[in-house]
């Protein structure tokens, strides 16, 4: 969602992720790009994992085995899977321009 500079999703997650008790400095930190840390194993491997794909970079044998260990192979199916769903929303609502709180469309 940021890297493809979509308004709604940012707005959307920067608002969700303090709801649910990440501190203001590690969302902003996400939102802007900067490099942050987890005290949560499962929170740290999933940021790790994400920036790592993200940027197409290989992910390290070191992340690889973290990242088994507590996600197990159905977990991180799931969260690239989940990237990949997000990636193509995200890209959607780039293409369109749909800005910050917008409202959805009545069905």
């Amino acid at each position: 969602m940021y890297k493809w500079h979509s308004a709604y999703p940012t707005s959307a997650h920067e608002r969700r992720g303090k709801e649910v008790g990440l501190p203001a400095d590690k969302v902003e930190a996400l939102i802007a790009g900067r490099p942050t840390s987890f005290s949560d194993e499962r929170e740290q491997v999933v940021y790790e994992m994400a920036n790592c794909l993200a940027n197409s970079r290989w992910a390290p044998k070191g992340l690889y085995d973290r990242a088994v260990k507590a996600l197990g192979h159905v977990g991180i199916t799931d969260v690239i899977t989940l990237m990949g769903y997000y990636t193509s929303v995200s890209m959607t609502l780039a293409l369109y321009d749909v800005p910050a709180g917008a409202q959805g469309i009545a069905r």
